[in-house]
């Protein structure tokens, strides 16, 4: 039987957001620049049903 590969991620960052659309881009920007060269990192953005955008 052939074994399947899976890449599952060492760390997960979860973060929640409510009503902060300039907080949450600004956080995912610098997230973005901190893990560019990272393939085992996961972000996680959960919003609470926001009504800012």
């Amino acid at each position: 039987m052939k074994k399947i590969e899976v890449n599952t991620p060492k760390l997960s960052i979860v973060f929640l957001n409510y009503n902060r659309i300039t907080e949450t881009r600004y956080t995912l920007a610098q997230l973005s620049r901190l893990l560019e060269f990272r393939d085992d990192v996961e972000v996680i953005a959960v919003d609470n049903g926001s009504t800012d955008g």
